[in-house]
């Protein structure tokens, strides 16, 4: 069985705040409000009009890795802490990638279709970094990554 044809790939960072980001269609009508979580651990929540990302961090820049195939993937062999799946809708073809409280790194990208997708969410923090390293002004925090894998 042969792998799905990736269609494009980027790596960018996004600002985190609130220990959250989105990968939202903002043109859709919903608000990423009207997914939150109601309590508990959580990585992503997603449905209508994208996705809400956790972040064990808050206040820094992650690398984010999007992949868009034309069909489900292969999990990447990576060492990852944590692989999750979900499904969420949009009703346009952009996406934003974005902070919640709106940041000069949001990004748009755009999907080759509107409609139902699927993603895998790997996420790994190798430092191990937590809240209170990040109050030390000299510890970078970029150590969080990302990848999503949509379909």
């Amino acid at each position: 069985m042969s792998s799905p044809v990736l269609l494009w790939s980027t790596t960018t960072t996004v600002f985190v705040d609130y220990h959250m980001f989105y990968l939202f269609d903002f043109e859709s009508g919903s608000r990423p409000n009207d997914l939150l979580h109601p309590g508990g651990e959580w990585w992503s929540v997603s449905g209508t009009g994208g996705v809400i990302l956790h972040s064990t961090l808050s206040g820094h820049d992650p690398t984010v890795t999007i992949q868009l195939f034309e069909g489900e993937p292969d999990p990447d062999t990576q060492d990852w802490e944590r692989i999750e799946t979900g499904e969420f809708s949009t009703t346009e073809p952009e996406i934003s990638l974005a902070c919640p409280t709106a940041s000069p790194s949001d990004t748009t990208l755009t999907l080759h279709r509107s409609g139902e997708f699927h993603y895998r969410l790997h996420y790994r923090n190798p430092e191990g970094l937590t809240e209170v390293d990040m109050a030390d002004e000299s510890v970078d925090g970029s150590s969080e990554e990302y990848l999503i894998q949509l379909w």
